[in-house]
């Protein structure tokens, strides 16, 4: 399983008002990463992580907020 580190925002960042994301960055979020070699789609989930939970545990457990399929471009 080979992970992927964010672009932007940046790898770790919490993503909520103090958490190092501005107002418009919460309005408006832009996430970019470079592609794996031979990938041809992504799947981006959000989720909120609820209480002790680790991020893995909120992705397998919890209700996204968004989720989409998406094709790589290269």
């Amino acid at each position: 399983d080979m992970g992927i580190t964010l672009i932007s925002p940046e790898d770790g960042t919490e993503f909520r008002m103090g958490g190092g994301v501005d107002e418009e960055q919460m309005r408006n979020p832009i996430f970019s990463w470079t592609s794996l070699p031979k990938a041809e789609m992504y799947t981006l989930k959000i989720v909120e992580i609820l209480g002790n939970q680790s991020p893995e545990e909120a992705m397998k457990n919890n209700q996204p907020f968004f989720e989409k399929d998406i094709k790589t471009t290269i």
